[in-house]
């Protein structure tokens, strides 16, 4: 049951692994302090997210990774320095070569750190999203497109994303999506629809920014 309930990890493209034959120059390298000074912390802490910490992790390796080493070797190799305190000894405790890719790392972590209650969680805030009547339908997007990369492991279609979505929307913002898909978003495909909402969203903010402008001008004219 364990295993089914379990969130999967992403494929990731290479399947490298770490510990090398002794003379491969990938082998040794120095680990640099300006990159460990800019690592996240992840402390094992209930109220910390796992998710987030992995995403701001992998963002900074990228940036850092040495010529002769592979992006997935270099997490690998790196990912102990961004863990303290009971994350740092779930870590040390690890049966040896039990990780030796950061795939085989980076499910270990999410079955230590990321629970099925929290998934759940996470889905049913998904699943129950509603725009807040100050929320412009640009910020409601990018609010949503936060909540869907917060649970990769959501596993909801394209299609219940969408539903979600438009389910939570205002009258107003709800009445425009519809009438830009023809009437209902049933009319066209979800991915269609999902690029016509990001569009709204991206006219909503520039209309926004234009306001404000506007509303800069007049105030200075005013104290001409």
């Amino acid at each position: 049951m364990r295993e089914l309930a379990r969130p999967k990890v992403l494929p990731f493209k290479e399947q490298t692994p770490i510990f090398q034959d002794p003379e491969d120059s990938s082998a040794h390298f120095e680990m640099k302090a300006c990159f460990i000074n800019l690592l996240p912390h992840f402390h094992g802490h209930a109220d910390e997210d796992p998710i987030k910490h992995v995403f701001q992790f992998e963002q900074l390796c990228e940036g850092f990774k040495p010529a002769k080493m592979t992006l997935d070797e270099f997490k690998v190799r790196a990912f102990g320095y961004s863990l303290k305190s009971n994350a740092n000894t779930w870590h040390y405790q690890l049966p040896r070569g039990s990780v030796d890719t950061w795939e085989k790392l980076h499910q270990a972590f999410v079955d230590e750190y990321l629970s099925v209650r929290r998934i759940n969680i996470l889905r049913q805030e998904i699943a129950c999203v509603k725009q807040r009547s100050d929320e412009t339908l640009f910020q409601y997007f990018e609010r949503f497109k936060g909540m869907e990369s917060g649970c990769p492991y959501h596993d909801f279609s394209l299609h219940q994303l969408v539903t979600f979505l438009h389910n939570g929307l205002t009258f107003h913002d709800a009445a425009t999506v519809d009438s830009a898909c023809g009437g209902s978003i049933l009319n066209i495909a979800p991915q269609r629809v999902m690029k016509i909402i990001k569009d709204l969203a991206e006219r909503s903010r520039h209309a926004r920014q234009s306001s404000s402008i506007r509303g800069v001008h007049e105030s200075m004219l005013s104290t001409i």
